[in-house]
């Protein structure tokens, strides 16, 4: 027996691993060497002293209550059987440590014990957390990219209503410059003129505001799938058509509704709209003997989980190999030039749609581009919905 335990306790210490005993009070009964290395303490400065204090910090790098998180792992042992936590060594320095624990009962001592297992896993978190702060950037990058296609969007929305607005006035100014005869109804058409035109910028600038902060929210309503589609051809619909690519809607005109965030659907909208122009501006001229074009289509298909809205993109561009489709919905893959896309837009674009209890397909077996299809859960509007 004594050299089965001489044995057990060479195991211990020769395990690559930190392995220690508690009490159900938190209080050491036993580190093995490995532990007491990693920490730079001593059996002398560990047996009989409390986890928090020696290994662990009363408070972590992020303000977080390690006292009272401990005290709840003494508390119900089995709801902790693995744990991540911020420990410290003797000289200060900080880990994070993935703790898998038992609570064993030992006759030897009568009473039960906590024996934990522990692996450093720090290196790993940094990489990690390294990792996330590059993926907020590339967010934060396609966001604002996002909102620079908005913009040059609403350039090319605002340049007919701005010529409208500056007729209307020229005219005005230029008559009265020359004594023209203007009666007092042509002024008031030309000034409702301006007005409706100002209005409907207007319009557009509250639209955009209201897109960039709440297409990332929580905000979760029923909403009419034709109006976000509108939504969402409004901010496209004069950019298209400056580079002479015609835009066909064929979607029904009676409401549909779902249920979800609607900017969040348009921002996934906007994502394969601004795809199908820049693949359609990719084709090479003398190739484009057809005419360029997007279309718009809204259907209604019962599938196995019941009523579906599908809505159809598709585009007169350069279609999608069937490499590329493999990686696709990858975040950060992209086939553009790295100052012209960030990867994360369908990436983006299909988490949006899954959250609404739908998803996106795409045919790449088409004669000329490709059709993005989203499909959504169609919400049957109820007495008392809004």
């Amino acid at each position: 027996m004594e050299e089965w335990n001489l044995i057990s306790e060479q195991v211990l210490n020769f395990a690559g691993s930190i392995i220690i005993a508690i009490d159900l009070d938190g209080f050491f009964l036993y580190m093995n060497e490995y532990g007491l290395n990693f920490f730079g303490f001593s059996p002398q400065e560990i047996v009989g002293k409390h986890l928090v204090g020696t290994i662990v910090p009363a408070v972590g790098s992020d303000g977080s209550d390690l006292k009272a998180f401990c005290a709840s792992v003494f508390e119900d042992p089995d709801a902790h059987l693995i744990i991540e936590n911020e420990n410290i060594s003797k000289n200060g320095e900080r880990f994070w440590i993935s703790w898998s624990s038992r609570k064993v009962y030992f006759s030897e001592l009568q009473r039960e014990v906590i024996i934990s297992v522990g692996a450093d896993f720090t290196e790993k978190r940094r990489l990690e957390k390294q990792v996330e702060s590059q993926q907020r950037i590339a967010i934060r990058n396609n966001r604002l990219r996002s909102i620079g296609e908005m913009a040059g969007g609403m350039a090319h929305e605002f340049n007919q209503p701005l010529a409208i607005i500056r007729g209307a006035a020229e005219n005005i100014l230029i008559g009265k410059e020359r004594g023209w005869p203007i009666d007092d109804n042509e002024l008031m058409t030309r000034m409702t003129r301006i007005i409706e035109q100002t209005e409907r910028m207007s319009k557009l600038i509250e639209h955009v505001r209201s897109l960039s902060r709440h297409a990332d929210t929580d905000d979760n309503c029923i909403f009419s799938i034709p109006v976000v589609i509108e939504s969402a051809l409004s901010l496209v619909r004069a950019q298209l058509a400056s580079r002479g690519i015609d835009l066909n809607m064929g979607y029904m005109s009676e409401e549909l509704w779902a249920q979800g965030n609607p900017f969040s659907l348009e921002e996934a909208l906007l994502v394969i709209l601004y795809n199908a122009r820049d693949a359609i501006e990719r084709v090479e001229a003398d190739t484009s003997a057809n005419r360029k074009y997007v279309e718009i289509s809204l259907s209604v298909e019962q599938t196995e989980t019941g009523a579906m809205a599908r809505i159809g993109i598709q585009d007169s561009g350069e279609g999608i190999s069937s490499e590329v489709h493999e990686h696709l919905f990858e975040p950060f893959f992209t086939t553009k030039d790295p100052d012209s896309g960030t990867g994360l837009g369908l990436a983006s674009a299909k988490s949006i749609v899954e959250a609404m209890g739908g998803r996106i397909d795409v045919d790449i077996d088409l004669p000329l581009g490709c059709i993005f299809y989203i499909w959504l859960p169609v919400y049957v509007k109820k007495d008392g919905d809004e």
